[in-house]
Protein backbone atom coordinates (compact mmCIF):
# COMPACT_ATOMS: atom_id res chain seq x y z
CA UNK A 1 0.00 0.00 0.00
CA UNK A 2 3.17 2.33 0.46
CA UNK A 3 4.43 1.42 -3.14
CA UNK A 4 4.96 4.56 -5.25
CA UNK A 5 4.73 2.42 -8.58
CA UNK A 6 0.94 1.35 -7.49
CA UNK A 7 0.01 4.91 -6.68
CA UNK A 8 0.97 6.14 -9.64
CA UNK A 9 -0.14 3.19 -12.61
CA UNK A 10 -2.92 1.56 -10.37
CA UNK A 11 -4.53 4.25 -8.09
CA UNK A 12 -7.81 2.32 -7.21
CA UNK A 13 -5.62 -0.43 -6.02
CA UNK A 14 -3.79 1.09 -4.11
CA UNK A 15 -6.62 2.29 -2.12
CA UNK A 16 -8.00 -0.62 -1.87
CA UNK A 17 -4.52 -1.82 -0.26
CA UNK A 18 -4.67 1.00 2.10
CA UNK A 19 -8.24 0.90 3.12
CA UNK A 20 -8.46 -2.79 3.90
CA UNK A 21 -4.97 -2.02 6.06
CA UNK A 22 -6.44 0.66 7.57
CA UNK A 23 -5.96 0.29 12.10
CA UNK A 24 -8.28 2.82 12.88
CA UNK A 25 -11.62 1.83 11.10
CA UNK A 26 -12.63 -1.24 10.02
CA UNK A 27 -14.07 0.02 6.46
CA UNK A 28 -16.62 -2.66 5.08
CA UNK A 29 -16.22 -4.40 1.25
CA UNK A 30 -18.77 -1.87 -0.36
CA UNK A 31 -17.42 1.15 0.99
CA UNK A 32 -13.67 0.24 0.35
CA UNK A 33 -15.16 0.07 -3.05
CA UNK A 34 -16.65 3.30 -3.00
CA UNK A 35 -13.84 4.98 -1.85
CA UNK A 36 -11.49 3.39 -4.34
CA UNK A 37 -13.41 4.60 -6.47
CA UNK A 38 -13.75 8.18 -5.55
CA UNK A 39 -9.72 7.93 -5.26
CA UNK A 40 -9.48 6.77 -9.14
CA UNK A 41 -11.83 9.44 -10.19
CA UNK A 42 -9.54 12.13 -8.90
CA UNK A 43 -6.38 10.58 -9.91
CA UNK A 44 -7.91 10.06 -13.68
CA UNK A 45 -9.04 13.98 -13.09
CA UNK A 46 -5.50 14.71 -12.43
CA UNK A 47 -4.00 13.09 -15.01
CA UNK A 48 -6.32 14.01 -17.63
CA UNK A 49 -6.70 18.09 -17.02
CA UNK A 50 -3.49 18.67 -15.07
CA UNK A 51 -0.77 15.89 -16.04
CA UNK A 52 -0.24 15.54 -12.82
CA UNK A 53 -0.48 12.50 -10.01
CA UNK A 54 -1.59 11.84 -6.49
CA UNK A 55 1.90 12.11 -5.57
CA UNK A 56 2.58 15.52 -7.08
CA UNK A 57 -1.30 17.08 -7.19
CA UNK A 58 -0.93 20.67 -5.95
CA UNK A 59 -3.80 22.20 -3.37
CA UNK A 60 -4.61 24.35 -6.58
CA UNK A 61 -5.75 21.00 -8.59
CA UNK A 62 -7.77 19.80 -5.87
CA UNK A 63 -9.70 23.26 -5.65
CA UNK A 64 -10.01 22.65 -9.45
CA UNK A 65 -11.34 19.10 -9.09
CA UNK A 66 -13.72 20.03 -6.28
CA UNK A 67 -15.18 23.45 -7.97
CA UNK A 68 -15.64 21.11 -11.07
CA UNK A 69 -17.22 17.82 -9.63
CA UNK A 70 -20.74 17.32 -11.22
CA UNK A 71 -23.58 15.53 -10.01
CA UNK A 72 -26.96 13.85 -11.54
CA UNK A 73 -28.26 15.81 -14.70
CA UNK A 74 -24.61 17.74 -14.54
CA UNK A 75 -25.78 20.05 -11.74
CA UNK A 76 -22.96 21.46 -9.65
CA UNK A 77 -22.40 18.52 -6.91
CA UNK A 78 -24.49 18.66 -3.71
CA UNK A 79 -22.85 19.84 -0.34
CA UNK A 80 -22.94 16.85 0.75
CA UNK A 81 -20.80 15.47 -1.85
CA UNK A 82 -18.26 17.71 -1.64
CA UNK A 83 -17.71 17.08 2.05
CA UNK A 84 -17.40 13.39 1.51
CA UNK A 85 -14.74 13.64 -1.42
CA UNK A 86 -12.41 16.95 1.06
CA UNK A 87 -12.76 14.07 4.02
CA UNK A 88 -11.69 10.99 2.18
CA UNK A 89 -8.79 13.48 -0.01
CA UNK A 90 -7.83 14.34 3.54
CA UNK A 91 -7.11 11.10 4.75
CA UNK A 92 -5.83 10.21 1.40
CA UNK A 93 -3.12 13.01 1.53
CA UNK A 94 -2.18 12.40 5.00
CA UNK A 95 -1.81 8.78 4.39
CA UNK A 96 0.86 9.70 1.83
CA UNK A 97 2.24 12.00 3.42
CA UNK A 98 3.35 10.11 6.61
CA UNK A 99 3.71 6.99 4.48
CA UNK A 100 7.03 9.25 2.50
CA UNK A 101 5.50 9.07 -0.56
CA UNK A 102 4.96 13.11 -0.33
CA UNK A 103 6.36 15.42 1.33
CA UNK A 104 3.20 18.31 1.87
CA UNK A 105 -0.67 17.63 2.33
CA UNK A 106 -2.11 19.64 -0.28
CA UNK A 107 -5.16 19.50 1.63
CA UNK A 108 -4.34 22.10 4.09
CA UNK A 109 -4.30 24.85 1.45
CA UNK A 110 -8.07 23.90 0.39
CA UNK A 111 -10.63 26.85 0.48
CA UNK A 112 -13.59 26.11 2.66
CA UNK A 113 -16.45 24.13 1.55
CA UNK A 114 -18.78 27.22 2.44
CA UNK A 115 -17.19 29.49 -0.12
CA UNK A 116 -17.51 27.19 -3.00
CA UNK A 117 -20.22 28.36 -5.48
CA UNK A 118 -22.99 26.29 -4.83
CA UNK A 119 -27.04 26.25 -6.08
CA UNK A 120 -29.20 28.47 -3.82
CA UNK A 121 -32.14 26.75 -5.22
CA UNK A 122 -33.14 25.08 -1.77
CA UNK A 123 -33.95 21.16 -2.68
CA UNK A 124 -36.78 19.07 -2.50
CA UNK A 125 -36.24 17.09 0.33
CA UNK A 126 -35.18 13.79 -0.29
CA UNK A 127 -37.31 10.76 0.95
CA UNK A 128 -38.29 6.87 -0.43
CA UNK A 129 -41.36 6.48 -1.86
CA UNK A 130 -44.12 3.88 -0.50
CA UNK A 131 -42.92 1.17 -2.74
CA UNK A 132 -38.98 1.92 -1.64
CA UNK A 133 -40.33 2.02 1.69
CA UNK A 134 -41.13 -1.50 1.70
CA UNK A 135 -38.55 -3.06 -0.53
CA UNK A 136 -35.34 -1.36 2.54
CA UNK A 137 -37.78 -3.51 5.32
CA UNK A 138 -37.37 -6.66 3.23
CA UNK A 139 -33.72 -6.16 2.85
CA UNK A 140 -33.27 -5.01 6.46
CA UNK A 141 -35.86 -8.00 7.74
CA UNK A 142 -34.11 -10.58 5.87
CA UNK A 143 -30.24 -9.37 6.63
CA UNK A 144 -28.62 -12.33 8.79
CA UNK A 145 -28.33 -11.83 12.99
CA UNK A 146 -24.94 -14.30 13.11
CA UNK A 147 -23.44 -11.73 15.41
CA UNK A 148 -24.47 -9.20 18.03
CA UNK A 149 -23.15 -6.46 15.62
CA UNK A 150 -25.30 -7.41 13.32
CA UNK A 151 -28.25 -7.13 15.34
CA UNK A 152 -27.17 -3.88 16.12
CA UNK A 153 -27.18 -2.68 12.46
CA UNK A 154 -30.77 -4.48 11.72
CA UNK A 155 -32.22 -2.10 14.85
CA UNK A 156 -30.65 1.11 13.79
CA UNK A 157 -31.58 0.61 10.15
CA UNK A 158 -34.90 0.14 11.85
CA UNK A 159 -35.03 3.05 14.05
CA UNK A 160 -34.12 5.86 11.30
CA UNK A 161 -37.21 4.14 9.63
CA UNK A 162 -39.97 3.31 12.17
CA UNK A 163 -38.85 6.80 14.25
CA UNK A 164 -37.45 9.42 12.54
CA UNK A 165 -34.69 9.72 14.72
CA UNK A 166 -31.65 12.16 13.97
CA UNK A 167 -28.08 10.38 13.98
CA UNK A 168 -27.23 12.70 17.10
CA UNK A 169 -29.77 11.28 19.01
CA UNK A 170 -29.77 7.91 18.00
CA UNK A 171 -25.81 7.86 19.12
CA UNK A 172 -26.84 9.22 22.56
CA UNK A 173 -29.99 6.57 23.21
CA UNK A 174 -29.32 4.58 26.47
CA UNK A 175 -30.61 1.10 27.31
CA UNK A 176 -33.04 3.18 29.80
CA UNK A 177 -34.64 4.84 27.04
CA UNK A 178 -36.68 2.06 26.04
CA UNK A 179 -38.92 -0.29 28.13
CA UNK A 180 -39.79 -3.52 26.19
CA UNK A 181 -42.16 -3.94 28.89
CA UNK A 182 -44.82 -1.09 27.74
CA UNK A 183 -47.32 -2.02 25.46
CA UNK A 184 -47.45 -0.06 23.21
CA UNK A 185 -43.58 0.47 23.25
CA UNK A 186 -41.94 3.68 23.10
CA UNK A 187 -38.38 5.16 22.31
CA UNK A 188 -37.58 8.58 24.55
CA UNK A 189 -35.61 11.16 22.83
CA UNK A 190 -34.14 13.26 25.85
CA UNK A 191 -33.05 16.52 25.55
CA UNK A 192 -32.79 20.23 27.23
CA UNK A 193 -36.54 20.32 27.37
CA UNK A 194 -39.17 17.72 28.28
CA UNK A 195 -38.29 14.28 27.03
CA UNK A 196 -39.69 13.08 23.84
CA UNK A 197 -41.64 9.99 23.24
CA UNK A 198 -41.98 8.11 19.96
CA UNK A 199 -44.04 5.03 19.43
CA UNK A 200 -42.24 2.13 18.35
CA UNK A 201 -43.88 -0.08 15.17
CA UNK A 202 -44.71 -3.47 15.61
CA UNK A 203 -41.70 -4.52 13.24
CA UNK A 204 -39.39 -2.23 15.32
CA UNK A 205 -40.21 -3.44 18.37
CA UNK A 206 -39.62 -7.33 17.22
CA UNK A 207 -36.24 -6.43 16.40
CA UNK A 208 -35.78 -4.48 19.70
CA UNK A 209 -37.23 -7.33 21.88
CA UNK A 210 -34.19 -9.96 20.06
CA UNK A 211 -31.73 -7.01 20.79
CA UNK A 212 -32.05 -5.86 23.99
CA UNK A 213 -30.93 -9.52 25.83
CA UNK A 214 -28.05 -10.21 23.21
CA UNK A 215 -27.11 -6.11 24.49
CA UNK A 216 -27.65 -6.80 28.45
CA UNK A 217 -24.63 -9.21 27.92
CA UNK A 218 -22.19 -6.91 26.51
CA UNK A 219 -19.81 -6.40 29.47
CA UNK A 220 -17.96 -3.15 29.89
CA UNK A 221 -20.32 -1.63 27.49
CA UNK A 222 -21.96 0.99 29.65
CA UNK A 223 -25.27 1.69 29.38
CA UNK A 224 -25.44 2.84 25.61
CA UNK A 225 -28.19 1.28 23.68
CA UNK A 226 -26.21 0.64 20.28
CA UNK A 227 -22.63 0.87 21.38
CA UNK A 228 -19.67 0.75 18.54
CA UNK A 229 -17.59 -1.89 17.86
CA UNK A 230 -13.84 -2.29 16.79
CA UNK A 231 -11.52 -4.56 14.81
CA UNK A 232 -8.43 -5.36 17.64
CA UNK A 233 -5.00 -5.84 16.46
CA UNK A 234 -4.69 -9.99 16.13
CA UNK A 235 -1.13 -11.16 17.92
CA UNK A 236 2.12 -11.11 16.04
CA UNK A 237 0.88 -8.39 13.11
CA UNK A 238 3.20 -5.62 14.89
CA UNK A 239 -0.19 -3.79 15.98
CA UNK A 240 -1.41 -4.09 12.68
CA UNK A 241 -5.14 -5.94 11.86
CA UNK A 242 -5.31 -8.73 9.30
CA UNK A 243 -8.45 -9.96 10.67
CA UNK A 244 -11.14 -10.16 7.66
CA UNK A 245 -14.09 -8.12 7.65
CA UNK A 246 -16.51 -11.26 7.97
CA UNK A 247 -14.34 -12.68 10.89
CA UNK A 248 -16.61 -14.72 13.01
CA UNK A 249 -17.79 -12.97 16.01
CA UNK A 250 -19.04 -14.00 19.19
CA UNK A 251 -22.36 -15.99 19.43
CA UNK A 252 -25.42 -14.11 19.92
CA UNK A 253 -25.77 -12.99 23.80
CA UNK A 254 -22.14 -13.50 24.23
CA UNK A 255 -19.20 -11.07 25.03
CA UNK A 256 -17.29 -10.64 21.79
CA UNK A 257 -14.18 -12.82 22.02
CA UNK A 258 -12.83 -12.26 18.33
CA UNK A 259 -10.90 -9.55 16.60
CA UNK A 260 -14.44 -7.90 16.51
CA UNK A 261 -15.65 -6.23 20.21
CA UNK A 262 -17.72 -4.09 21.27
CA UNK A 263 -16.73 -0.44 22.92
CA UNK A 264 -18.47 1.91 25.74
CA UNK A 265 -18.45 4.49 22.95
CA UNK A 266 -21.19 6.08 20.58
CA UNK A 267 -21.08 4.50 16.89
CA UNK A 268 -19.50 7.32 15.24
CA UNK A 269 -21.19 8.91 11.85
CA UNK A 270 -19.33 7.73 9.30
CA UNK A 271 -20.11 4.02 10.63
CA UNK A 272 -23.78 4.63 10.49
CA UNK A 273 -23.71 5.70 6.90
CA UNK A 274 -22.14 2.74 6.34
CA UNK A 275 -24.70 0.82 7.74
CA UNK A 276 -27.28 2.56 6.28
CA UNK A 277 -26.19 3.12 2.68
CA UNK A 278 -26.47 -0.62 1.62
CA UNK A 279 -29.84 -0.81 3.11
CA UNK A 280 -30.75 2.18 0.91
CA UNK A 281 -29.74 1.26 -2.23
CA UNK A 282 -31.11 -2.11 -2.17
CA UNK A 283 -34.18 -0.41 -1.90
CA UNK A 284 -33.64 1.44 -5.33
CA UNK A 285 -33.09 4.85 -3.70
CA UNK A 286 -30.13 5.79 -5.66
CA UNK A 287 -29.35 9.17 -5.06
CA UNK A 288 -26.47 11.00 -3.10
CA UNK A 289 -28.71 11.92 -0.01
CA UNK A 290 -28.39 8.19 1.27
CA UNK A 291 -28.27 8.56 4.90
CA UNK A 292 -30.12 9.18 8.07
CA UNK A 293 -32.44 12.56 7.01
CA UNK A 294 -34.23 10.59 3.98
CA UNK A 295 -34.88 7.56 6.20
CA UNK A 296 -35.96 10.50 8.69
CA UNK A 297 -38.04 12.47 5.87
CA UNK A 298 -39.81 9.19 4.74
CA UNK A 299 -40.72 8.32 8.41
CA UNK A 300 -42.75 12.01 8.31
CA UNK A 301 -43.80 11.12 4.66
CA UNK A 302 -45.10 8.26 5.82
CA UNK A 303 -47.11 9.32 9.09
CA UNK A 304 -48.54 12.61 6.58
CA UNK A 305 -50.03 10.28 4.86
CA UNK A 306 -51.11 7.55 7.42
CA UNK A 307 -53.09 10.71 8.52
CA UNK A 308 -50.90 11.50 11.70
CA UNK A 309 -51.73 14.59 12.95
CA UNK A 310 -48.70 17.65 12.41
CA UNK A 311 -48.78 19.22 16.50
CA UNK A 312 -48.17 15.10 16.95
CA UNK A 313 -45.85 14.68 14.41
CA UNK A 314 -44.17 17.68 15.25
CA UNK A 315 -43.69 16.47 18.58
CA UNK A 316 -42.15 13.21 17.85
CA UNK A 317 -39.75 14.60 15.49
CA UNK A 318 -38.55 17.34 18.02
CA UNK A 319 -40.20 20.39 15.13
CA UNK A 320 -40.52 23.83 16.22
CA UNK A 321 -42.63 24.77 13.20
CA UNK A 322 -44.35 22.97 10.09
CA UNK A 323 -41.86 23.94 7.45
CA UNK A 324 -40.30 20.74 7.40
CA UNK A 325 -43.91 19.09 6.88
CA UNK A 326 -45.36 21.42 4.87
CA UNK A 327 -41.98 20.73 2.43
CA UNK A 328 -42.83 16.95 2.93
CA UNK A 329 -46.56 17.24 1.55
CA UNK A 330 -45.19 19.52 -1.53
CA UNK A 331 -42.68 16.54 -2.18
CA UNK A 332 -45.48 14.01 -2.02
CA UNK A 333 -47.80 16.13 -4.23
CA UNK A 334 -45.36 16.72 -6.48
CA UNK A 335 -44.16 12.90 -6.46
CA UNK A 336 -48.14 12.05 -7.26
CA UNK A 337 -48.62 14.40 -10.39
CA UNK A 338 -45.34 12.63 -11.71
CA UNK A 339 -46.70 9.35 -10.76
CA UNK A 340 -50.11 10.56 -13.02
CA UNK A 341 -48.18 11.62 -15.79
CA UNK A 342 -46.71 8.29 -16.64
CA UNK A 343 -49.76 6.37 -16.25
CA UNK A 344 -51.09 5.42 -20.07
CA UNK A 345 -54.39 7.46 -20.69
Amino acid sequence: MNDPVTWLGAPRQAAQQWLKADEVTAYAEHSIAQYAAMVGQLADWLHGQRERHLLDARTVDLDAFLQGLQGRGGKPASVATLKRYRSLMGSLFRHLQVSGLRSTDPTQGLRPLEGRLVSTERQAPRLLSAAQCEAYLRWVMAEPEANWYELRDKLLRCLYLGTGITVSESRALQLQDVQPADAPQWLRIRHAGPARHIPLPTWCQEVLERWLPVRHKLEGTGSLLLPTRRRAPLAGTRGRSTAPDDDPAAPLGQPARTAHDALPRPISTSEIYEIVRPAMQAAGFDDEQQGPQTLRNSFAARQLLAGTDDEVLQDWMGLRTRFTLDALRRELDAQSQRTAQRRPV
